[in-house]
């Protein structure tokens, strides 16, 4: 349920807790990353950056930070409210425009409605694997269609190699968390 309003509130809190990485990554992490990312994708102030499944923003207010023009997708609403007001912080509300909506329906539209064109785009944190292999491809198809010649499209997968492939069960409680308020019993099951 990750647009229902109080589970996107508490996975809004998981990403911001600098005591793991299980969401985002860490402030360190960030920026020890966005300058190779601000490289490797070629930006310059004035350029304009799509960042799909932005979250709460912390990457597209950098990128704002330095002068680009950036739209921000999520479905999350406390993440999107997130991302406004730390744009608005930051002094880049100007800069930044964030849209609450399934980034499937906003490429859909954005396809056939959208006249402007990015310098690049961004899909970070594996966040493409969450979409079976054929909405992966419509995706990858309808930024490529957003893109101007030549743009760049930073694409961060998980590597294959690493996801465990193990068939495992797994349960733990705990008194609150992601999934609730109140105390809860999460049981786990994993196939490959």
């Amino acid at each position: 349920p990750w647009n229902e309003p109080e589970f996107s509130r508490r996975m809004l809190r998981e990403h911001l807790d600098e005591s793991h990485a299980a969401a985002t990554r860490t402030t360190p992490e960030r920026h020890h990353q966005f300058p190779w990312l601000w490289a490797k994708l070629g930006l310059q102030p004035g350029h304009h950056l799509l960042d799909l499944t932005c979250g709460p923003g912390l990457y597209a207010t950098e990128w704002a930070k330095r002068g680009c023009q950036v739209t921000g997708v999520d479905f999350s609403p406390a993440a999107i409210q997130y991302a406004r007001d730390l744009a608005q912080q930051a002094g880049v509300t100007p800069h930044c425009t964030f849209v609450e909506q399934d980034i499937r329906t906003w490429l859909a539209e954005a396809v056939t409605t959208q006249t402007e064109k990015y310098d690049a785009a961004a899909i970070l944190y594996g966040q493409l694997a969450v979409f079976s292999r054929s909405e992966a491809e419509t995706i990858l198809r309808q930024v490529s269609q957003l893109l101007k010649p030549g743009a760049k499209l930073c694409l961060e997968l998980l590597d294959a190699q690493r996801v465990d492939k193990k068939n495992n069960t797994w349960w733990f409680t705990d008194e609150t968390g992601l999934w609730g308020e109140s105390p809860f019993l999460h049981l786990g099951e994993r196939f490959w």
